[in-house]
């Protein structure tokens, strides 16, 4: 809806933590692996938006205009 601001939420997939922030313009992803499984900062995570793939590495914010 116009008037929320903004909206965040966290989903774990696969032992991946990826929390999620939606503005009106912008779309922000952070993949943060749980600890055990300590992925290298290097390690790619492909993710689908809208029918593109995006590649997500750890501890990395990954942002795109909606």
């Amino acid at each position: 809806p116009k008037h929320w601001k903004k909206m965040n939420f966290s989903v774990r997939y696969k032992n991946i933590w990826f929390h999620v922030k939606i503005t009106q313009k912008f779309l922000t992803i952070l993949a943060e692996p749980l600890k055990e499984i300590s992925l290298q900062p290097s390690t790619e995570i492909p993710i689908e938006i809208r029918k593109k793939n995006h590649r997500l590495f750890p501890g990395q914010a990954y942002t795109l205009a909606i």
